[in-house]
């Protein structure tokens, strides 16, 4: 899912002194009242031209001091603050990574800067020798608002167990343990198209064993991770965000999975000819037809497509259904659905569950 998508459109965003053409379509940031957007400005620090992501650190162990809170709290961070520039940054200082930069999200022509601490200053220090780029608003939000809209709690499906890191809730015996920090990257579990592809894939693992899984669009890695859990041999999870692949990486990293699982940054639409007995798509819609126009090389593998919204679920049956593909599955919450489908010589029956208020 892009960012527009995975947010919630009730944020108010302040533009930032200096404006700036208006962005190609609008951008909003968790569930914020308007007392929670603030905009603070600090004194640039020194700039270097180096960049290593506070995501890793923290995986290899180190930037302990910055997760002591994480033991403490519903989440790693109190607050997020966000800063959308108008053009494509690179070349972050390695400094940043002591200042709280959790890392940089892409939209088009766009920047999301991301920092556990206010850091306009910062930001704007950084921008003063790129002319091109232009910050256009700032946000600060509770972290527990940002995707779950509350505190980020262990939750089970089926034989999984996932928690965050900084949860001692301890596993009941025989659970499949998955410890996910999703960051600021979409797929904390909490999302109902993240849960129902967690229950697709359950119970198509309780009757079938897909070995080899291309999970598009793996953001924090959580879909991919639970395949190999459940059995799969080899996973190869894509994204076409740095910073949805380095989250990724590090959960695969905790979890001891690198032998299995392979983050790699790609673009989807180019990895459909990847031999794979189940390929999963928690995207958009619009992408995901996108996709389907593409020539793929089935390998008579599963699909199990997600982040449908209401009425799109008929014309995704109607095009699976135009390529042979048969409908195993329809799961449905909030006006959210998941579809299961195979390749027509797979067989099974269709079953469709729909569940949850407004569903």
């Amino acid at each position: 899912m892009d960012l527009g998508e995975a947010l919630s459109a009730e944020a108010k965003l302040r533009p930032t002194e200096g404006g700036g053409k208006d962005p190609p379509e609008a951008k909003s940031f968790g569930k914020s009242s308007a007392e929670d957007v603030k905009r603070r400005e600090m004194p640039p620090p020194p700039v270097t031209n180096c960049y290593v992501s506070i995501l890793d650190r923290v995986c290899r162990g180190r930037g302990a001091d910055m997760m002591q809170n994480a033991l403490k709290t519903s989440g790693p961070y109190d607050e997020l603050h966000v800063y959308e520039v108008e053009g494509r940054l690179e070349g972050f200082p390695h400094s940043w990574s002591e200042e709280g930069f959790l890392g940089c999200w892409y939209e088009g022509d766009y920047s999301f800067l991301f920092f556990c601490a206010p850091r306009e200053g910062l930001v704007r220090g950084f921008l003063d020798g790129r002319p091109e780029a232009r910050l256009r608003t700032a946000v600060v939000l509770p972290y527990e608002e940002w995707e779950a809209g509350g505190p980020l709690r262990p939750f089970r499906v089926g034989p999984l167990w996932v928690l965050p890191p900084w949860d001692g809730a301890e596993p009941q015996a025989g659970e499949q343990v998955i410890v996910l920090d999703p960051g600021v990257c979409f797929g904390s579990g909490h999302h109902p198209s993240t849960r129902a592809c967690l229950d697709l894939l359950v119970g198509l693992y309780g009757r079938a064993r897909p070995r080899r899984v291309l999970d598009l669009g793996t953001g924090t890695g959580i879909l991919a991770l639970a395949a190999a859990r459940l059995g799969a041999e080899r996973v190869l999870a894509v994204d076409l965000q740095p910073l949805a692949v380095e989250t990724a990486l590090a959960n695969v990293r905790r979890n001891g999975l690198e032998d299995v699982v392979e983050v790699r940054l790609a673009d989807a639409a180019q990895l459909l000819g990847e031999p794979s007995d189940l390929i999963l798509a928690n995207l958009s819609y619009d992408l995901i037809c996108r996709l389907l126009e593409r020539p793929w090389r089935g390998t008579g593998c599963w699909w199990i497509f997600s982040g449908v919204v209401g009425a799109q679920v008929e014309r995704l049956k109607e095009r699976l259904a135009s390529l042979a593909l048969k409908i195993l599955e329809v799961r449905g919450e909030n006006f959210w659905f998941s579809v299961l489908a195979s390749s027509a010589r797979q067989g099974g029956n269709v079953k469709s569950f729909v569940s949850g208020p407004g569903a």
